[in-house]
């Protein structure tokens, strides 16, 4: 037993090193001014700021090499009778609007050409954190990992902020720590 702990033990050290771990010199940080929402990402990354059409702000952060391998920050209005991520919802609901529906059921790939698989759902710092897959049938399958969070001013709800990092499913074992990295460093600057 003893023999197989230290081959398991070796085995972990050599996949954890070839994760690429973002290091706290080796990332840069986004701060919006007007909601106090910062993230970090690899400093190789270019960090791009983009109001859509309907007034909203599109933060993108891209690696250079990757293109799929990208994290955004989008900012959406809400009323001040949603003070809380709970007015939206449990988590278990809110997931579910995450993942595509077909007919008020969850799609499926070989029926409706796409499909959505939740992973994991948690409530961290308050925050909602939820970690899926996305499917469909003319495009290679997305790993998604995504942070929900209310920015709130004097008590009241004022603008639903989510962090979402994403990868295709065929690089997710290689930049896993990335995309876990880039939404744990989400915060509300003080």
């Amino acid at each position: 037993m003893a023999r197989r702990s230290a081959l398991y033990a070796g085995a972990s050290a050599i996949i954890a090193r070839s994760l690429p771990a973002i290091a706290a010199d080796e990332t840069k940080a986004y701060t919006d001014k007007q909601t106090g929402a910062t993230f970090q990402v690899p400093a190789d990354w270019t960090v791009s700021e983009n109001e859509l059409q309907t007034g909203q702000k599109l933060v993108a952060a891209v690696d250079p090499s990757d293109e799929n391998l990208n994290a955004f920050l989008a900012f959406t209005p809400i009323q001040a009778d949603y003070p809380s991520l709970g007015s939206f919802g449990t988590i278990d609901y809110v997931a579910g609007t995450i993942l595509p529906e077909c007919n008020k059921a969850l799609c499926e790939l070989d029926k409706d050409g796409v499909e959505g698989k939740m992973l994991e759902q948690a409530v961290v710092k308050g925050n909602y954190l939820f970690d899926y897959t996305i499917a469909t049938a003319e495009q290679p399958t997305r790993h998604l990992r995504t942070v929900f969070a209310i920015q709130a001013e004097d008590g009241r709800g004022k603008t639903l902020v989510t962090l979402t990092a994403q990868c295709l499913q065929s690089r997710h074992s290689q930049v896993q720590s990335t995309l876990k990295s880039v939404c744990d460093s989400f915060a509300f600057a003080k």
